[in-house]
């Protein structure tokens, strides 16, 4: 029985978007900023060599949609990705376009913002560290798309907002800061060296 549940999982998440989208070479906003190597082998359709145990990633998954449908009839000016999957595309100023939903975000006057729900094992590291970079890059493309249809404004607010996926802690840490454009050139040279090396067949920096 446990394999017959464990081989579920597995198909289910195999059927995801985001799984289709990484086995068919296209780059998301999660995919950019955590390593460069990484992300070349995504293009490419490099698959792992390796047993890959997506436990974590899908009870990351289980609690983004909870919580979604949990907030949505409370925050009626949020739209929810997993409430109905409302995907955006950022264009870079290379012309590279990266696509992707957004976790919940709010165009009226009153919020303005953009938030990118995480689940991590605890919140020591990122109280003493911040963000990951990965983390600050795909929140930022979400609102980049957000502001080029003109959905957002450039005074907008994004943040992370972090929950403890082990269950040990109730709480709920929000990270968030003002818009930043200058993030935008940075993004852009990230992806920019990952498809250059695509186009080259080179490798690219390891950066984890």
């Amino acid at each position: 029985i446990a394999a017959q549940i464990t081989g579920a999982l597995n198909r289910f998440n195999e059927r995801t978007p985001r799984t289709k989208q990484s086995r068919d070479g296209i780059l998301g906003p999660s995919d950019i900023g955590f390593c460069r190597m990484k992300a070349l082998l995504t293009l490419q359709q490099a698959g792992p060599l390796d047993p890959v145990d997506n436990w974590s990633a899908m009870v990351g998954t289980a609690i983004h949609n909870y919580v979604e449908e949990a907030l949505k009839a409370d925050w009626p000016s949020y739209t929810f990705g997993s409430q109905g999957g409302r995907r955006v595309t950022a264009t870079l100023p290379s012309g590279a376009k990266i696509s992707g939903t957004p976790d919940m975000w709010s165009g009226s006057l009153d919020d303005n913002c953009v938030y990118d729900i995480k689940t991590v094992n605890g919140f020591e590291w990122t109280k003493r560290n911040g963000p990951s970079l990965s983390h600050i890059y795909q929140r930022h493309l979400y609102a980049l798309a957000l502001i080029q249809e003109d959905s957002l404004t450039e005074d907008c607010t994004v943040g992370n907002i972090y929950m403890d996926r082990s269950g040990a802690n109730s709480d709920i840490l929000i990270v968030e800061e003002k818009y930043n454009p200058d993030l935008t050139a940075e993004i852009d040279t990230w992806v920019t060296d990952v498809i250059y090396a695509a186009e080259h067949n080179e490798e690219t920096a390891r950066d984890v």
